[in-house]
């Protein structure tokens, strides 16, 4: 049986491997986790699909590819972490509307953005849910390249994200859409 940290690196190393040797990604959205992603001026943003009594407790990125090559990665070192933050102090970071690399909303910067190394092409965004209590990892995978790209000032309420961003069903979703097909983010946990 898989520990917590292999399920939640297999599906983030395998879209890792996958883009890397050009392959495509397809996988049931109804099995992993996906979340938006959208580049709003200079800021990538992430949309994390949650159910209302759900909250993100914390939130690191990190250089996917290079996670994907370790034998045996180890979630607690940083060595491939672009960005880690807990403890949001504003509800939207909360409720799933992540700038990556925004450490304002947050009460813990343990990895500020960039500190360690430059943006990498292939991110994985992992969000811890509901810690204390019935704490778990979902997180998704994207190359940055695909991102949709908008003007700065653009409302991310407005946008549409990436969706399967590297999948043969790649799509273009707004928050709402993405919600719609999302199941709770516990349930994931638990599939």
């Amino acid at each position: 049986m898989l520990t917590q940290r292999q399920w939640l690196m297999a599906p983030l190393l395998a879209v890792a491997a996958l883009l890397a040797s050009g392959c495509e990604y397809v996988a049931p959205s109804d099995d992993i986790y996906e979340i938006g992603v959208a580049r709003i001026g200079d800021e990538l943003h992430v949309f994390a699909p949650l159910c209302d009594d759900e909250r993100i407790a914390s939130v690191e990125a990190i250089d996917n590819t290079a996670a994907a090559k370790e034998s045996t990665f180890d979630r607690e070192s940083t060595r491939f972490t672009y960005w880690k933050v807990a403890e949001p102090t504003d509800d939207r970071a909360a409720r799933g509307w992540i700038v990556v690399g925004d450490d304002a909303g947050y009460q813990k910067v343990s990895v500020p953005a960039g500190s360690a190394m430059e943006l990498p092409e292939t991110l994985a965004v992992m969000f811890r849910i509901n810690d204390p209590e019935a704490g778990h990892s979902v997180g998704g995978a994207f190359e940055v390249g695909r991102v949709p790209t908008y003007p700065a000032g653009t409302d991310p309420e407005t946008v549409k994200y990436g969706y399967n961003l590297g999948a043969k069903n790649e799509e273009r979703l707004t928050a709402s859409e993405i919600s719609d097909r999302s199941k709770c983010a516990l349930d994931y946990y638990r599939s």
